[in-house]
């Protein structure tokens, strides 16, 4: 295998794993935003003192938005 070959390679593979790294980080940032969103939704539910528990919260949150409209 010529040497330039082998440092295109070793160049892709490097930014490949660049490209792997930007994604993981994205959707670790994309997941925490929605966790929080969720704790905040469940303390305006607390704050308002609805009837409801967390996990009512988290079956209804979970449902199929069909089912909420009946």
């Amino acid at each position: 295998m010529p040497a330039s070959s082998a440092a295109h390679s070793r160049k892709s593979e490097r930014r490949l794993q660049q490209k792997n790294l930007i994604f993981c980080s994205f959707a670790h940032i994309l997941f925490t935003f929605c966790d929080f969103v969720d704790f905040l939704s469940i303390l305006r539910l607390k704050h308002q003192q609805q009837p409801s528990t967390i996990i009512d919260y988290n079956l209804r949150s979970k449902a199929p938005l069909s089912s909420l409209v009946s």
